[in-house]
């Protein structure tokens, strides 16, 4: 699926957006961060869900998480292992640029985590996850998560879910 031999570099990447690439970044926007904040303790609310927002510095790097991510799935447990790192981030409020965190979460997946971490500090697989989400914004017009796109269709946002399912569920029924 993801062969570490696939990018080759002299130079470190840049790794996700940066402020001249992401300018909408809600932490940079007060105003925005509160609306998010609110807004995220009423839906867990309605759904009967527990939240416990991380600290408010994120880490520098995504890229070290979604790496990890992208050794998981070579050891076919991508889903897994997305589902713990989301519990850890959502649930439990923790830092997903800490090895300690991403090895927990590994374990807790089911999976090797010394080769997780391996696959989280790859320069090969951040330079994969760089590159992917520099196409997403480029080909696909994505700007933040979750996007999902369908049909050649950007919907955005968790709540416009129910919009995705009508769309497939037309396109599997051949209506337009």
């Amino acid at each position: 699926m993801f062969r570490s031999n696939e990018f080759r570099s002299t130079r470190r990447p840049r790794f996700f957006p940066t402020p001249e690439l992401f300018p909408n970044d809600p932490v940079s926007v007060p105003d925005k961060i509160a609306h998010m904040v609110q807004d995220v303790r009423r839906l867990t609310r309605e759904l009967g869900l527990t939240l416990r927002f991380p600290t408010i510095v994120d880490p520098d790097d995504w890229s070290i998480s979604h790496a990890a991510f992208l050794g998981a799935e070579q050891q076919g447990g991508g889903h897994r292992m997305m589902l713990e790192l989301f519990r850890k981030r959502w649930s439990e409020g923790l830092d997903l640029g800490e090895d300690g965190v991403i090895a927990d979460a590994a374990k807790k997946a089911n999976l090797d985590p010394v080769a997780v971490l391996e696959a989280a500090h790859s320069d090969a697989l951040r330079a994969i996850v760089s590159d992917a989400w520099r196409l997403a914004g480029e080909r696909d017009h994505i700007f933040g998560v979750p996007s999902f796109v369908f049909a050649g269709k950007l919907y955005w946002g968790q709540d416009r879910m129910h919009f995705v399912r009508s769309a497939v569920d037309r396109k599997l029924s051949g209506a337009s």
